[in-house]
């Protein structure tokens, strides 16, 4: 299989989204979604030294969409190394 070279990006280009956290669904009635309301965030470094996202002003967007799949990870105190 040819692998065709990639020359210009789409309006909807995922790499564009890396940064991004979703804010908000809306739907037209229960179960059906319609727009994710999303917004940039930088990294940055609290008091402690941890990186925390930090919402960019003037960065939100909102796209259509039919599906929205969560994925989240969740971390057991019990199997600390």
């Amino acid at each position: 299989m040819v692998k065709k070279k990639r020359t210009a990006r789409s309006a909807l280009d995922p790499r564009d989204l890396f940064d991004h956290q979703a804010r908000n669904l809306s739907a037209i009635k229960m179960g059906n979604v319609q727009e994710l309301h999303i917004h940039e965030v930088e990294w940055a470094r609290n008091e402690q030294g941890a990186f925390i996202p930090k919402r960019v002003p003037n960065s939100d967007r909102v796209l259509q969409a039919e599906l929205v799949l969560l994925a989240m990870g969740f971390w057991d105190r019990k199997i600390r190394r």
